[in-house]
């Protein structure tokens, strides 16, 4: 599903850190007050405090390499035939390789996901919307949750799963990726030494 030609988009519609820039580790950051997150949406104020918190406290990693670029799946409901759907990208949050398993069930943002067009399996609207985790999901098989949310403040509630790498194993840096399966797309993301993934 990712045509060579996809990966060739306009270099103004992604960030990069301007040249001789080092970014200096450190895991990501929470919000200094709780988000209230519901299957409704974030209200008019949680939605300001939380523009607030990815505008001045988290930074994105937007070289593809560590972020993915590709058009994102859509199944037709009737036929169920595939097709290409809105160019997308996902950038990581420079720390989230580095959260401890407790920081990440508090929930953080590990992601941020650039779309062109409405793309309603994951919530997102056109423009930049945010991959927030935390553990506090309500599903049978999982209390982890990923809440994707739209720049307008719509959220988007979906299980998450919190998979490990072998004992030991670290990540040198953070990663997202889209993840892609012959029936459905997700996300996929560093968290410390493991990788939350969403369900495909």
């Amino acid at each position: 599903m990712r045509p060579l030609h996809f990966l060739f988009v306009p270099a103004l519609l992604w960030s990069v850190a301007p040249a001789g820039a080092q970014a200096i580790p450190r895991p990501t950051p929470p919000m200094r007050y709780p988000l209230k997150i519901d299957r409704a949406g974030l209200d008019s104020s949680s939605l300001r405090q939380f523009e607030l918190y990815t505008t001045d406290s988290l930074r994105f990693d937007g070289v593809v390499g560590a972020a993915d670029s590709q058009r994102l799946m859509v199944i037709d409901p009737r036929t169920r035939e595939r097709r290409y759907g809105p160019l997308a990208k996902i950038e990581p949050e420079v720390g989230s390789y580095l959260l401890e398993e407790e920081q990440l069930a508090e929930g953080r943002v590990i992601a941020r996901i650039w779309s062109e067009s409405r793309y309603d399996k994951l919530g997102l609207e056109p423009g930049w919307n945010w991959w927030w985790v935390d553990r506090r999901g309500n599903f049978g098989d999982t209390p982890w949750r990923s809440v994707y949310i739209a720049p307008s403040g719509r959220t988007s509630v979906q299980p998450m799963y919190l998979r490990s790498h072998g004992p030991g194993y670290r990540w040198k840096q953070a990663i997202a990726r889209f993840l892609w399966s012959d029936s459905d797309e997700a996300t996929w993301g560093t968290c410390g030494g493991k990788c939350c993934a969403g369900k495909t």
